[in-house]
């Protein structure tokens, strides 16, 4: 409802009040549209460090017979090797980026990890440690599932990665020395992730992540050396939101 108010000109008086009266009618009050909180990107990009440490599990291959050993000295070096060959552990960095789209996620970079084995050989009293270095590009798929300030994101996918250190020993078949051997130049390694990500800041999230990988194939694979990999580990970091 519209309300009317009458004011006097004290300039203006006269006999005739009501032509010294000015009409004001008060208009209603206008209202402002509210504040619309901005839409969330659907497209958003990330930088990150991830350091942590994984149990390396070694696992070798052996044929039940060979022609230039009898059963009796294969027997003795699927022995050794067992009792001479322990899990190891590996340090891994990552330098990632990530693009999400909604709640899918595309996650690639470089990862640095080791494979390898301790060696304690008592039959010819050698100890040491294989290790051989790797340079990964992976390629992950993921997709977030949100609960306020904490993301669960469950990925996989593949890392094609370059040996940047190749030579390991290992005890002879006839269980008399050590014979050198040479990793693949090139491998492929299979990535399962589940990141726990934290958010700090509208740019900055705290990231906690279990990692397992696994060789695709033998790692090792020369006559009857032929080893293969998997490990287990958590990785920590942060990343940049932009």
């Amino acid at each position: 409802m519209q309300e009317e108010t009458y004011i006097i000109n004290p300039i203006l008086l006269s006999d005739d009040h009501e032509k010294d009266c000015v009409l004001i009618v008060d208009q209603p009050t206008p209202v402002l549209p509210k504040e619309v909180a901005p839409a969330k990107k659907s497209v958003q990009h990330q930088l990150g460090l991830q350091f942590g440490v994984s149990g390396i599990v070694s696992s070798f291959d052996l044929p039940a017979s060979h022609p230039l050993l009898t059963d009796d000295q294969m027997k003795l070096f699927r022995e050794t090797r067992e009792l001479g060959e322990r899990n190891t552990s590996s340090w891994d960095f990552n330098l990632r980026y990530g693009m999400s789209i909604n709640n899918w996620q595309l996650q690639t970079g470089l990862h640095y990890f080791e494979w390898g084995e301790q060696l304690q050989y008592d039959v010819i009293s050698v100890e040491g440690t294989n290790r051989y270095r790797y340079l990964s590009v992976p390629l992950l798929l993921g997709y977030s599932f949100d609960f306020g300030k904490f993301q669960v994101i469950p990925f996989t996918g593949l890392a094609y990665g370059k040996c940047l250190t190749a030579n390991g020993n290992y005890i002879e078949p006839q269980v008399n020395g050590v014979t050198l051997v040479t990793a693949k130049n090139f491998a492929v390694t299979f990535i399962g992730q589940l990141e726990l990500q934290y958010v700090l800041n509208s740019k900055l999230v705290f990231t906690c992540t279990p990692v397992y990988r696994r060789s695709l194939g033998p790692l090792i694979d020369q006559q009857l050396i032929v080893n293969s990999y998997q490990s287990l580990g958590l990785q920590t970091g942060f990343l940049y939101r932009f």
